[in-house]
């Protein structure tokens, strides 16, 4: 039930996009669904706890098989990715979750959404550079010494 709101909310997300020609509010989306901005917060949060969960898991399972600065250094980049994913649109989030967190191709991908493997691919691409930025803009700026 979960996965057919996050379907619903970014299948709305897209169609909205076209008829707009940018992404759209968060707003929109929830009247476009005929929601109210609490249902829609909330299936927003459920979302959004689930791609969490998942790298919770993968964090949980690399815990025990590496060192305490290497854990750390997971631990911040995880962070780092967190909060880099919060920036990105619904779409490209779904995008990567089916396909880097389900293991869905590209092309299945496509076919679910209505669009091309070559779409999605972009889309990918897109997504990617974002939390490169994104991550990148999170990271605490390196201690500099004063001279003396």
């Amino acid at each position: 039930r979960m996965r057919q709101r996050e379907r619903q909310i970014s299948q709305a997300g897209r169609t909205l996009e076209s008829s707009l020609g940018r992404w759209p509010t968060h707003i929109e989306i929830a009247e476009h669904l005929n929601l109210t901005q609490e249902a829609y917060s909330a299936a927003v949060r459920v979302a959004h706890a689930s791609q969490v969960t998942t790298f919770d898991e993968a964090e949980t399972a690399d815990r025990d098989a590496i060192g305490p600065e290497e854990r750390l250094s997971k631990t911040e980049s995880l962070e780092r990715l967190r909060g880099a994913l919060q920036i990105l649109p619904p779409r490209l989030k779904q995008v990567l979750e089916l396909h880097f967190g389900e293991g869905l191709t590209l092309r299945q991908i496509g076919g679910m959404m209505g669009v091309t493997e070559a779409r999605i691919s972009q889309l990918v691409g897109d997504a990617v550079k974002r939390l490169k930025v994104a991550c990148r803009s999170l990271v605490p700026p390196p201690l500099v010494e004063k001279a003396p």
